[in-house]
């Protein structure tokens, strides 16, 4: 699914979410402070990218995932058969290649893909909001995960 916006919820506080502990990192992100394409070394996407802006959206439906895992292994726990490590790394080639495909026939080589807004500043929560395109917050219960990247006319 590909979604023109005009505009991008940039926000400051967005990048501290990199910070929030998870399972097994009371610390947050583990790359927080490491590595240039994280926060705080990260600039801002307005600084990388122009309008206009195209949402590169794929989802993956990880409902019908832990079912099929659950048939395949029935001793797994709901965390194994949820593991992003078994479905992620497809679903990423299949929204990389889609981006690249809509710069390579439509947009043209002024264009390129940020794979991780967040890191650059970007709500993508209310940016998808104001496009119309509903977010689930991260859950044991979410059911569809959507893997979003942004296109924009790079920056001179």
């Amino acid at each position: 699914m590909i979604i023109p916006v005009t505009s991008l919820c940039v926000d400051p506080r967005t990048k501290d979410w990199c910070k929030l502990p998870y399972p097994g990192h009371p610390k947050g992100c583990p790359n927080y402070g490491k590595k240039e394409i994280c926060p705080p070394k990260a600039g801002w996407i307005t600084d990388i990218i122009d309008p206009p802006y195209f949402l590169v959206i794929q989802e993956f439906d990880l409902a019908f995932q832990e079912r099929s895992m659950k048939i395949l292994h029935p001793s797994w726990t709901k965390k194994q058969t949820r593991c992003l490590l078994y479905w992620q790394p497809h679903l990423m080639v299949r929204l990389i290649r889609e981006a690249q495909n809509l710069i390579d026939d439509h947009l043209g080589k002024d264009y390129i893909i940020i794979r991780n807004p967040e890191a650059l500043g970007v709500n993508m929560y209310e940016t998808c909001k104001a496009a119309h395109v509903e977010l689930e917050r991260i859950s044991d219960t979410m059911k569809i995960v959507r893997k979003i990247v942004i296109i924009g006319k790079r920056r001179n």
